[in-house]
């Protein structure tokens, strides 16, 4: 990969991140799928006036948006909202790197090397060893991040499958699709009242988060996001949210004043070896090529 689109998916991994110090701070008004569905919302009526729908089918950009936003979100939301931690949250959601490979390699017929499940494999173990260095979840809260996590993998591909394409006219066409599921599953689930009383209750703090989730992590990151997985392999790509873990344990740790361990620390540094024996590998089939 060339610097600059390292560079990019380092800050992609960072604007992620920050949503599980948003997020948490958003569920304190808002409840969890009705807050998926505002920053769809938003997204939405930012954009829609001038941005043309992409030149691809719509059925894809449904199926698109319907599970990188409404699903992915929508799951994440709800296991938080359920008790699973935001500086474990992260952590957990990362396996969407073996439900985005295994998609790949069932949808899209690419290959792994040798380098990219060694890297993988020790990323992994780093992720393995923050999960279960303290409990800060319940069953259900895992099984929802776990969904989501699948939700993710499904949406690389799709977007994978949809190829070169307006990334701005993708994310904003696929938001404005997928926000009316997401708006009846809250009316239906969490129901009028619960929504209602949400509005009265509403402060800065909740605004700041739902500006953040949409125009930081939503619209910024999946734009750059879309263009890496255009020009490279999901196998090479996927790594780089072994990334959003590590920050997202550290900046949900420092604001809501989580202690980390020494397990912690030594997980981050496998994290990071992992992704970089993935790069190494990767340039060097480059240059063997």
């Amino acid at each position: 990969m060339r610097p600059i689109h390292i560079g990019l998916s380092v800050i992609v991994a960072l604007l992620w991140g920050l949503n599980y110090v948003a997020i948490p701070i958003g569920l304190e008004n808002f409840p969890p799928i009705f807050l998926s569905f505002l920053r769809l919302l938003l997204s939405s009526l930012t954009l829609i006036f001038f941005v043309k729908p992409p030149k691809v089918s719509m059925k894809m950009v449904f199926f698109y948006g319907l599970t990188m936003f409404s699903m992915q979100f929508g799951f994440l939301f709800s296991s938080l909202r359920a008790g699973l931690g935001p500086d474990l949250a992260p952590i957990m959601l990362q396996t969407q790197v073996f439900f985005t490979a295994a998609f790949a390699l069932i949808f899209l017929k690419e290959k792994l090397t040798v380098w990219q499940v060694a890297g993988a494999l020790i990323a992994f173990s780093g992720i393995i060893l923050v999960g279960t260095s303290k409990v800060n979840a319940t069953f259900l809260g895992i099984i929802l991040v776990l969904a989501a996590a699948i939700s993710w993998g499904m949406g690389n591909v799709i977007g994978k499958k949809i190829g070169k394409v307006d990334k701005i006219a993708l994310v904003v066409w696929g938001s404005i699709l997928a926000f009316p599921p997401v708006l009846i599953a809250s009316l239906f689930i969490e129901g009028p009242h619960e929504i209602l009383e949400a509005f009265k209750t509403i402060d800065a703090a909740s605004i700041g988060s739902i500006l953040y989730l949409t125009y930081g992590s939503l619209l910024l990151g999946f734009l750059i996001w879309n263009h890496l997985i255009y020009l490279y392999p999901l196998a090479t790509i996927a790594p780089f949210t072994l990334l959003v873990p590590v920050f997202g344990a550290l900046s949900s740790s420092i604001a809501f004043t989580i202690p980390i361990h020494a397990k912690t620390i030594i997980a981050f540094v496998l994290v990071i070896l992992g992704l970089s024996i993935d790069m190494f590998g990767y340039h060097r089939k480059k240059r063997s090529g």
